[in-house]
């Protein structure tokens, strides 16, 4: 086999034997060479200056041994992979907790963009559902003289979330275990410029329709909510008068001191929050043109 037509053979293996588990071919080759790149500890640029480089053999058992689990048991990438990119951080991952979307990542930089007149406040932040700490974190290191606290049901979620603050040098985010649906959640201090949450929102029936990938890997904990989806919006709806100061920071300044994220019909949701803040609630778009986050604001 020719040198530069190696590298092209791996890759188009690779990407057949993923298919599988992708929607498309395009999908599968993008996991390929995210699979390529972990094995080999190498960028794709890397491997396509030297597309004739030779695997030694034990990565060639690796390969074959996580594309396997990525077919025969429909494990995630991500956590095949150990870790995903969200903003500036590295943040870890793996089964049960909750993987971070892209979608999520896209409110979040928008909300650390409209918070940069206050970037260095005390601001006290309050992430409910914090599941891997990427959204506490994210804005723990944008906003170094703040404080922000994560509140998950799920001990291996917090543990997951301490670690990836180690990880990440973040040393002024901190996490503990609680129950968002609890009217005994007490925290410290007992109220915060800012709330975020990302919370379930799934319904039974949308959760037996999930992939493989998603409903026998993720804690259906952090996916599914009852009361057609809108349990978990009710309690933060309710805990909000308990948890956010009215007279803190962002609220003087009429920026945002509530967002939340969306599943798919945003209205009930935004009729749960309206009261508490006089009508003055917005739905935001993603990038697909998705209502995918409200945004409260006094």
């Amino acid at each position: 086999m020719a040198v530069e037509d190696r590298l092209k053979s791996l890759v188009e293996a690779l990407t057949q034997a993923l298919l599988p588990a992708c929607d498309c071919r395009s999908e599968a080759e993008s996991q390929a060479w995210q699979l390529l790149q972990f094995v080999t500890g190498l960028s794709r640029g890397m491997l396509l200056t030297h597309p004739g480089r030779c695997l030694p053999r034990a990565q060639h058992e690796q390969l074959a041994a996580l594309v396997a689990r990525r077919i025969q048991e429909r494990m995630p990438l991500q956590y095949l992979l150990g870790s995903v990119p969200f903003l500036d951080l590295t943040i870890a991952v793996r089964p049960p907790t909750l993987i971070p979307r892209p979608e999520t990542e896209e409110w979040v930089a928008w909300l650390i963009n409209q918070l940069q007149p206050v970037r260095h406040e005390p601001l006290r932040i309050l992430d409910l559902c914090t599941g891997s700490g990427c959204i506490a974190l994210a804005l723990a290191q944008a906003f170094p003289r703040a404080r922000v606290v994560g509140v998950d049901i799920a001990s291996e979620a917090i543990a997951l979330a301490q670690e990836n603050a180690r990880a990440n040098g973040v040393s002024n985010g901190e996490f503990v275990v609680g129950d968002v649906a609890s009217a005994t959640l007490s925290l410290a201090p007992a109220r915060f410029d800012l709330v975020v949450s990302n919370p379930p929102y799934i319904t039974q029936d949308e959760f037996a329709s999930l992939a493989p990938e998603v409903a026998a890997w993720e804690d259906k904990r952090a996916l599914v909510a009852s009361e057609h989806g809108l349990a978990l919006y009710r309690a933060l709806a309710k805990g909000l008068v308990s948890w956010l100061d009215t007279q803190g920071i962002l609220a003087k300044r009429g920026l945002p001191v509530f967002v939340c994220e969306l599943g798919t019909d945003a209205r009930p949701v935004e009729s749960l929050f309206s009261p508490f803040f006089s009508g003055n609630v917005s739905l935001h778009a993603d990038l697909q043109g998705l209502d995918r986050w409200l945004v409260g604001r006094i």
